[in-house]
């Protein structure tokens, strides 16, 4: 075998483990995409419930590296939930005072 045909062998050798080597890197990083994707899911659909307010959290990412999050809250859905229990508030405590009349009622 002349020196040439060991070079060229040398140098198929090393592309094909170039070739291995990048294939792996390829299926690792497919991978981290999966997974960066499945963690976008899960955030873009979360929803916080804190003290009967509901929270909708709305996540935008960019495709760049690193991707950038930015989280709008829902102001109006909080307003509307604060209204609601306002008026359950004010509904149970006219039940209550509406009770409260009834028993002094019942005890003269």
């Amino acid at each position: 075998m002349s020196s040439f045909e060991k070079t060229l062998a040398d140098a198929e050798k090393k592309r094909k483990k170039l070739v291995k080597i990048r294939k792996g890197l390829e299926r690792k990083l497919d991978a981290s995409k999966s997974d960066i994707h499945s963690l976008e899911h899960k955030i873009s659909c979360a929803e916080i419930d804190s003290n009967g307010l509901e929270v909708l959290l709305e996540v935008e990412t960019s495709e760049s590296w690193g991707a950038k999050t930015r989280r709008a809250i829902h102001l109006k859905k909080i307003e509307k939930n604060v209204d609601e229990i306002d008026r359950f508030i004010e509904r149970y405590e006219e039940r209550q005072r509406s009770l409260d009349d009834k028993a002094k009622d019942s005890n003269n």
